[in-house]
């Protein structure tokens, strides 16, 4: 067993029983110093403002109200921190860095604003899967709270952590991200053993019930990325099981959550079916509580993608293309998870063409437009850019271009096809460094054919 399995399961058991979210802690657990990655999750449990992630419609009229606001005083910090966590949760991640970087001089000269300040911007590299830089400033944080700023208890632990739990959660996530597991299970460990010693002396932090299911998540992933598993299974189910008594079915992205990385590890032990079972899960939650954002594409994608593996082409194909429609929404592009997601839709076509002919062409038409989509959002300085581009931002590019060929191809959309494969091979012809062979062969089969 892990170092920490005995500290979950009494915790477990301990916030279960008491059901509900109960009163704010001691004042060493300030706000400034206590918000978690899952408050910025975009569900109702954000406690600083619960209203703008439950109602998708009101949060975008918060946002124009809090820009308003701060465009009228840009010298108002609490405005400008009020408008970062809007953007934040709703992963509005290039307009969060601007704001950052026009208030960071003001920020660093007070410690309570500085305290303020590397949290949002350490939320903002997690959610570009910036890890390292997260990381940085999540350890700046931490150097303010050991010297006990914004009334957070000061000093450090035996393992020189600080006393906060969100912020041991915090790191444990963003560790375990970067596969540094055995420093993630250190943290979370060190979360667990706050909360118990608060509860043996009979305080109870605050929301401490919360803190146990981010905790269980983390520790369930970090079981998985050792190789265990099943193990996480058990682990992620407690962690569902405990959201639900403290929300209800459904009352929390939370919940959404933690049955997607429940779903994934399923996935892992060949239970597929069950897997599916449970992103459809987090499919609805996520839409009921968070509505049509970036919480809501990741679930659809990983449901799609599961779809696609029981060979439910049709199904997987909805799924998949309202994944891409959403991705292309955000702000900051992850264009190598939308070409995997137009990638799959190109297998789901492939599938259907193989097993249900009358379905493939309705599929490619989907196929064209999500890769189309996708195109109106990639980066096109490739067209004015003198000598070799770069592999990294332009591969990914052309290999865009070269689907919407094939989807235009197979949807008998000639000219498109035509139009979408020269830009692929164009800019193929000019990576150095990376090999593009096959893709250009492939490319020119498909421009020999064209009628």
């Amino acid at each position: 067993g892990r170092r920490w399995e005995g500290l979950i399961d009494g915790w477990v058991s301990m916030a279960s029983a008491k059901g509900k979210r109960g009163p704010h802690g001691p004042k060493w657990r300030s706000d400034a110093a206590t918000a978690t990655l899952n408050d910025t999750q975009g569900g109702a449990e954000d406690g600083g403002r619960p209203e703008a992630n439950s109602n998708p419609e009101k949060a975008l009229e918060q946002e124009k109200e809090l820009e308003l606001k701060y465009s009228q005083d840009a010298s108002n910090l609490e405005v400008a921190f009020e408008l970062l966590s809007i953007l934040i949760v709703r992963y509005r991640l290039n307009r969060s860095d601007e704001i950052l970087d026009e208030i960071e001089s003001r920020c660093l000269k007070e410690p309570f604003f500085k305290l303020r300040f590397h949290q949002s911007r350490a939320f903002v590299r997690y959610k570009q899967a910036r890890y390292a830089d997260c990381i940085k400033e999540f350890e700046l944080q931490e150097d303010l709270i050991v010297q006990g700023v914004a009334g957070a208890r000061p000093g450090r632990d035996g393992d020189g952590f600080c006393h906060s739990i969100a912020l041991n959660e915090n790191i444990g996530h963003c560790l375990s991200s970067m596969n540094r597991l055995e420093d993630a299970e250190k943290r979370f460990t060190a979360a667990l053993r706050l909360m118990q010693s608060a509860e043996s002396e009979g305080v109870d932090p605050k929301d401490a019930k919360d803190d146990i299911g981010g905790i269980l998540v983390g520790l369930g992933l970090v079981k998985d990325r050792l190789g265990d598993a099943e193990g996480a299974v058990s682990v992620l189910q407690a962690a569902v099981t405990h959201y639900r008594k403290v929300y209800g079915e459904d009352g929390s992205t939370l919940i959404a959550k933690a049955l997607t990385s429940l779903g994934r590890c399923k996935e892992l032990i060949d239970k597929l079916d069950e897997a599916g079972g449970h992103f459809e899960e987090a499919v609805r939650i996520f839409d009921k509580r968070a509505g049509k954002g970036p919480l809501l594409a990741g679930a659809l994608g990983h449901l799609g993608k599961n779809q696609l593996k029981r060979q439910m082409f049709k199904s997987a194909t909805a799924s998949l293309f309202s994944a891409v429609e959403l991705e292309v929404q955000k702000d900051a592009l992850d264009l190598n998870l939308i070409w995997e997601l137009i990638e799959a839709l190109k297998t789901c076509w492939i599938g259907l063409l193989n097993t249900k002919k009358a379905f493939a062409e309705p599929a490619a038409e989907l196929g064209k437009r999500a890769a189309e989509m996708a195109m109106e959002k990639t980066p096109n300085d490739w067209k004015h850019h003198n000598g070799d581009l770069d592999s990294n931002i332009h591969g990914t590019t052309a290999l865009i271009y070269m689907l919407g060929g094939e989807f235009a191809f197979a949807a008998r959309d000639f000219e498109r096809a035509r139009m979408h494969l020269d830009k692929a091979v164009v800019i193929f012809l000019r990576i150095r460094g990376f090999e593009c062979g096959s893709f250009l062969d492939a490319c020119r089969k498909l421009q020999a054919a064209l009628p």
